[in-house]
């Protein structure tokens, strides 16, 4: 079962972050991504109402990841339909009566070399080519440590410039999540805030989800014995 996100303090998340270096050390290659960056930079700390914690990680050490959390407090459900992409994993780190989640985007290398490619923009859907990110490694690597609340996080290389790249030339001005939608074109995101365009982007979203709804209806009545589904048809 996918875990609901809940809006965070970032004293929550602060501690949550600090956990995870505390217990990766050296073992996991990985920098600050997404929100997380962002208030690292942006605020001088973490986005308090956020709901998790955003980390970029080389694909080659997803197995590593998981041995090395499975003796933590950060939990990885591998059978839970969150994680059963091949790109994202979603943990939960459990602590003094709170839970907080941290999601894992794992990167290749694209066919050009000069970039990375990462497919799991939208968690566990991975299939939509159009929505695969293509980020330049000149902004991203050689990655660099910068103490952080007393800790030592990674950053990458250009962090302003990653932050353009994702959240577009306006990203160091605060708007609530509400006030805008993230939309993805020619393998890029866009920050949309135009009411009219963010409403038709939104419905959209609701017709998708009705429309997966009234799939799996369908799929459960054909498997319902035949007399069941003659029964219902003479109800409705």
């Amino acid at each position: 079962m996918n875990q609901e996100k809940k809006q965070l303090s970032s004293d929550v998340l602060q501690t949550t972050l600090n956990y995870f270096i505390e217990v990766v050390r050296e073992e996991i290659d990985y920098i600050v991504f997404f929100g997380t960056l962002l208030g690292i930079i942006r605020d001088k700390k973490l986005i308090n109402n956020d709901d998790d914690i955003d980390l970029l990680v080389p694909f080659k050490y997803k197995k590593r990841l998981l041995e090395v959390l499975s003796e933590t407090k950060i939990v990885i459900d591998i059978g839970s339909d969150v994680n059963k992409g091949k790109y994202f994993l979603q943990g939960i780190y459990s602590d003094r009566g709170f839970k907080s989640l941290i999601d894992f985007y794992f990167y290749e290398e694209s066919d050009k070399k000069s970039k990375i490619i990462l497919k799991s923009i939208h968690g566990p859907t991975q299939n939509i080519k159009r929505h695969w990110l293509f980020i330049s490694k000149s902004i991203l690597f050689p990655k660099k440590q910068v103490i952080f609340n007393k800790k030592t996080v990674n950053l990458p290389n250009n962090p302003e410039k990653v932050l353009q790249f994702l959240y577009g030339k306006k990203w160091k001005e605060k708007i609530q999540r509400k006030d805008y939608r993230l939309i993805f074109f020619r393998h890029r995101t866009y920050v949309v805030r135009n009411v009219f365009i963010k409403g038709l982007f939104d419905e959209y979203d609701n017709f998708k989800r009705h429309r997966r709804i009234k799939k799996s209806i369908i799929t459960l009545y054909y498997l319902l014995p035949e007399k069941t589904r003659r029964f219902l048809k003479k109800l409705f």
